[in-house]
């Protein structure tokens, strides 16, 4: 017979055992992903360059090894290999087999387009909350323009901050 404790601590376990499982199933996916568009015709755009490069990270085994791909992982383009990360991640979302996967279930609302921000913004009567989203939304554009660090600090300095939520 289980006792009250040794059944509470098996319960205990599985949430852990489930977590382990779903990350298991998200790096699973994640490298479908990437073999699904890191084909010939995708090989040289950088978010494949850099799923490369921190693969050769991963893999190698000192500092001195290491040392050299994090150079090269450096020189390449944060914001090009994020946009090309958003094509990869929409066109692989969208067929049939990777539908269900949970790269493509669970997003966390990151997905949310342009264009409905354009059409949120533009509306009449917006709420306090929602004017305060289109502003942010406004200063990400706005950033992934920038190269130039004095033009983005400028751009978020004080009292431009459409993300600050005052509470009652």
């Amino acid at each position: 017979k289980m006792t009250r404790r040794a059944l509470c601590l098996l319960l205990a376990c599985v949430p852990r055992a489930l977590s382990a499982t779903r990350a298991a199933s998200a790096e699973d996916a994640v490298a479908r992903m990437y073999s699904f568009w890191c084909t010939e015709s995708h090989q040289a755009q950088a978010v494949c360059r850099r799923r490369a490069l921190i693969d050769q990270y991963n893999a190698a085994t000192s500092a001195k090894e290491r040392k050299p791909i994090l150079v090269s992982l450096h020189a390449i383009s944060k914001s090009e290999a994020s946009k090309t990360y958003t094509a990869m991640k929409k066109q692989f979302c969208s067929t049939a087999d990777a539908k269900a996967l949970p790269i493509c279930t669970d997003h966390g609302g990151m997905w949310v387009d342009d264009a409905v921000f354009e059409w949120l913004c533009v509306k009449p009567d917006l709420s306090t909350d929602q004017r305060r989203m289109c502003e942010r939304q406004d200063v990400a554009r706005k950033l992934r323009g920038l190269t130039n660090t004095t033009a983005r600090k400028e751009l978020l300095k004080w009292p431009h901050r459409p993300w600050t939520v005052t509470r009652p």
